[in-house]
């Protein structure tokens, strides 16, 4: 489930231009927001199996989930150009909550089917009214443009924090406690993160421009990043939904899955920063190699499958997953600053990410086996990324008139 996004902070002046000086509320709402996901985003597959619902039953979750995400995206851009960001954001905290609520009688019902579907169009709805409108305030907060490779690695490295944090909290709640606190607590900090939301100054927050697709992927670069990043996407649904689960099923204890996001994010955080500082020509140098090393610990995970190289491999596919994200994510937020258009930017980059979930699960529906289809899926969209950049590697930006 891709549930698992963070805002990154950054300087308050950055964002004068759309909340004033009271924008300090919005990034506290932010790191209340992205601590509550954080606390249960990796143990939901987790919670699901224990609830009694198969594999099979759990990829289908996230097939609905997906598919539906993909066409409210418009509509919560829509909504996002009509009513503002922060109000659409806080219509999408709203529908976090109802989906940990969802989660919640899931857990005191048992499985069944009617409840889990409705539960992921919860989670499409959040998806797309939180995050369309909150990475579209932080695009149009990046106001000096020969900062963005910098600000994209400060926003992965504070996500990374996040992750970190988080898991470790909600593990120990399951540990401690049982599932029902753990999703209370997610409640109560998502309710907490509404707060500075509602007393900050109304910010100029409606887009005034809207592109049409035709022209805002015009540019070659542009549709060469948008594609790399769905491409990308396979993978990391793979690795941070079906790789969890897969551990889960090997070990049965919490703490195992607990662990990964903390083996991840610790390195990466030192990673994302330095990439920050990335020149805009090695960029695509960078995706190269990020995505060839990470395709190695695929296939190593085949070739030695223990516990050990699996765990080694969360850790090297974690701050190499940096070398693919931050230049990607740089490349659209400049872009979406050049064409004027940051909601668009934002809009298609969630589109993209969705609908490869979309299809990575519709082809696990299909497959006797889910987890080597998974691998396999996640090979192959590397590969291609590979291939894709290394053929259109001279390919250069071209500044938008």
């Amino acid at each position: 489930m891709r549930l698992t996004h963070s805002h990154h902070a950054n300087h308050i002046r950055a964002y004068q231009r759309i909340a004033r000086s009271d924008f300090w509320l919005f990034e506290i709402s932010v790191w209340f927001h992205a601590l509550a996901l954080s606390l249960v985003s990796i143990f939901v597959p987790i919670l699901l199996y224990k609830t009694g619902f198969s594999i099979s039953e759990i990829v289908l979750y996230y097939f609905i989930f997906s598919a539906v995400d993909v066409p409210l995206n418009f509509a919560a851009a829509a909504l996002t150009r009509r009513i503002g960001a922060r109000v659409v954001t806080v219509l999408g905290t709203l529908a976090a909550i109802l989906f940990v609520i969802s989660l919640l009688h899931l857990h005191a019902t048992g499985a069944n089917l009617s409840s889990l579907m409705l539960m992921a169009v919860f989670a499409a709805l959040y998806d797309t009214l939180y995050w369309v409108a909150h990475l579209y305030l932080f695009i149009q907060s990046d106001t000096d443009g020969n900062n963005a490779g910098k600000n994209t690695g400060v926003f992965y490295a504070v996500r990374q924090t996040a992750v970190t944090i988080g898991p470790m909290i909600g593990a120990a709640t399951l540990l401690l406690f049982n599932e029902d606190i753990l999703l209370l607590a997610v409640i109560l900090l998502f309710l907490v993160s509404l707060a500075p939301l509602a007393v900050m100054n109304h910010p100029n927050d409606k887009p005034a421009v809207k592109l049409l697709p035709t022209e805002f992927f015009k540019h070659l670069h542009i549709r060469r990043t948008y594609l790399s990043k769905l491409l990308y996407n396979f993978h990391s649904e793979v690795e941070s939904t079906l790789f969890p689960l897969f551990i889960f099923t090997i070990f049965g204890t919490i703490s195992s899955v607990a662990i990964i996001p903390v083996i991840a994010s610790v390195a990466a955080i030192i990673t994302a920063l330095s990439l920050g500082n990335i020149p805009r020509e090695r960029r695509q140098a960078a995706v190269i190699g990020g995505a060839a090393i990470i395709a190695l610990a695929w296939l190593g995970r085949i070739l030695f499958p223990n516990p050990l190289f699996f765990y080694a491999s969360i850790l090297l596919i974690g701050v190499f997953a940096h070398f693919v994200l931050v230049p990607l994510d740089s490349e659209i937020f400049e872009y979406a600053r050049e064409s004027g258009d940051p909601l668009s930017a934002s809009l298609w980059r969630n589109v993209t990410d969705m609908a490869a979930n979309a299809i990575l699960y519709a082809i696990l529906l299909l497959a006797l086996h889910i987890l080597p289809a998974s691998i396999a899926v996640a090979l192959i969209a590397l590969v291609t990324l590979i291939l894709l950049n290394l053929l259109m590697r001279h390919k250069k930006a071209v500044p938008v008139a």
